[in-house]
């Protein structure tokens, strides 16, 4: 056997989309690579591609590339926000038909709650646990919408707030 074909379920041509507590974590990465390297002596024209401190090598060119991989990252997160009225109108109604179709199968706070199988409420919080993954495309698409639309808000993907 070798690779896998491409098939619908193992290409993904949409380009993923981050949140901004994800940008937040991508910037700090971004400023201990940049301190990791030596920002500063990256520029000047004297450095090595790596350099020896205290019996460690640092690859400062395998650095660098981190760096770009990182600021092309961040730069495409400034830009994902839906800004259009209509289109954002279209997203919302979507993600309003898309709860409609995952809300009965999510599971209820005391759903969550059953730890044991002599609980009554077992059967019930199983058979919906069981039937998640019918509905998880659903949730994938109201996640990556919301994202969409509201980058910044970290709230916005909750599903407890969806929950009864």
């Amino acid at each position: 056997m070798g690779r896998p074909k491409n098939t619908p379920e193992t290409t993904n041509t949409e380009k993923p989309l981050i949140t901004a507590r994800e940008a937040e974590a991508m910037k700090d990465d971004l400023e201990k690579l940049k301190e990791m390297a030596g920002a500063g002596e990256m520029r000047d024209t004297g450095y090595s591609a790596t350099a020896q401190i205290d019996d460690i090598a640092i690859d400062k060119e395998g650095i660098r590339r981190k760096i770009a991989v990182l600021n092309r990252q961040l730069e495409a997160h400034k830009s994902q926000k839906v800004t259009d009225s209509r289109k954002r109108d279209e997203l919302f109604a979507r993600r309003k038909k898309l709860e409609e179709k995952f809300v009965p199968y999510l599971e209820t706070f005391r759903d969550l709650g059953v730890i044991r199988r002599d609980d009554p409420d077992w059967n019930p919080a199983y058979k919906k646990a069981m039937s998640r993954h019918e509905v998880e495309p659903y949730i994938n698409e109201w996640r990556r919408i919301g994202v969409m639309l509201e980058p910044d808000d970290s709230d916005i993907n909750n599903l407890d707030n969806l929950r009864k």
